[in-house]
């Protein structure tokens, strides 16, 4: 296959990344742009079609990136050229416009072209897949994945092997790995869970050493802090997350992507845990960010939580005369306690009413209390499958030695 490393490819052509271009013996041009779902129609290098009075189509590509850039041609028809289809172009950092290729069209035929351009060298990948990346939030804090590696809503095709972790608009987003910052879009301000919003996602591209690319998306209008040719380290603050492009609610979409003949698309990776360990994000768990060298901080997970946890705790209750449940949320573990306000023993039955929840206990408990004093009762998780859930529970009580009330 012919691969011409040019090192050093104005602009006439296509407003995108990728094209159809048609041609008879005159210079007709008609361009059909096709987009990405989530980055959209940048013009990624800048690419110019030429008919010559002689018939033959030069194009000439320039690359304003930082980084180098890859045109890539994969259709041809109507027309010949010299070298293997797909036929792909590398220009090096901020150079051209130079010509890349010529084509000579068949008497009587329509020329149709497709091509696209990309971010990066084609040729020059080589993912390091010992490489652990940090969580893209700050170091301490943690978040949930609303949707993970091959996740139903949107993680398909290039995306397969994306992150989606849920943020608050505004929350600070930090790089996973360092490298140069080789895009940034910023100028969206809408978004919804139409397809039709693909091309509004605000994002930040940075090219790393192995010629991978950290891809962070779906920030806030104007939420970018760095600016293409920047070289970014590990950890740094390098923006805000948002709600903009496909989306269904305020998060942060993570992933690392290679560029390839059929565009840039995602690579399975693993991530740097709290205590120095691999991980692989599942989808309703919750983690935290760990930078090396920051200073340690407390760790409280719900999904490791146990009624170990809990079995000697005791609290004070006001004395309200009635049986008192209170709960609290770690992540989305529900922690119960029941709570006697008498001023006398009392022995409570409680029967747990759950709907696409799971009890660390069994659903009908006994407990007895001592007088204005409160206990811990179970442990409440959504079940994995459960797109709504809800809990209640039902109970009755009599002091020790009386009846029923």
């Amino acid at each position: 296959m012919h691969h011409p490393r040019i090192i050093c490819p104005q602009k006439l052509a296509p407003e995108g990344p990728v094209g159809v271009s048609s041609y008879i013996m005159k210079p007709v041009l008609a361009f059909l742009l096709l987009c990405s779902s989530l980055l959209a129609a940048e013009d990624f290098l800048i690419v110019q079609f030429t008919q010559r009075d002689d018939g033959l189509i030069v194009v000439e590509a320039r690359n304003p990136l930082p980084i180098p850039g890859t045109f890539v041609l994969s259709e041809l028809s109507g027309g010949s050229m010299d070298g293997d289809i797909p036929f792909t172009a590398v220009l090096g950092p901020r150079d051209g416009p130079l010509p890349i290729l010529t084509i000579q069209p068949e008497e009587g035929r329509r020329v149709r072209i497709r091509w696209k351009t990309l971010p990066g060298d084609i040729h020059a990948v080589h993912p390091d897949e010992n490489h652990l990346y940090l969580f893209p939030f700050a170091h301490g804090t943690k978040h949930r994945v609303d949707q993970a590696f091959h996740g139903a809503f949107t993680h398909r095709g290039e995306n397969e092997y994306a992150v989606d972790f849920a943020m608050d608009e505004g929350t600070p987003v930090y790089a996973a790995r360092g490298g140069v910052t080789a895009y940034v879009k910023e100028d969206s301000s809408v978004g919804g869970t139409s397809a039709s919003y693909g091309d509004d996602a605000n994002y930040i591209l940075i090219y790393h050493e192995d010629g991978t690319f950290g891809n962070y998306v779906h920030l806030r209008k104007d939420g970018a802090l760095v600016e293409p040719g920047d070289r970014v380290e590990a950890g740094q603050l390098i923006g805000y997350s948002g709600n903009t492009g496909q989306s269904s609610g305020p998060h942060l979409h993570f992933d690392v992507r290679i560029p390839t003949t059929e565009g840039l698309t995602s690579i399975p990776i693993r991530f740097l845990n709290y205590d120095g360990t691999a991980v692989i994000p599942e989808e309703g768990s919750y983690y935290y960010a760990f930078h090396p060298g920051g200073p340690a901080f407390p760790v409280v997970l719900g999904r490791l939580l146990s009624n170990e946890d809990f079995k000697d705790h005791e609290a004070p209750v006001e004395p309200v005369e009635r049986i008192v449940f209170r709960t609290e949320q770690i992540d989305d573990t529900v922690v119960v306690y029941v709570g006697n306000g008498f001023d006398r023993p009392a022995r409570v039955e409680v029967e747990l009413v759950l709907s696409g929840m799971e009890a660390t206990t069994p659903r009908k408990l006994s407990i007895t209390i001592p007088p204005r004093t409160e206990r811990f009762l179970t442990l409440l998780r959504p079940l994995p499958s459960a797109r709504t859930f809800r809990y209640g529970y039902r109970y009755t009580y009599a002091f020790t030695g009386q009846e029923d009330s």
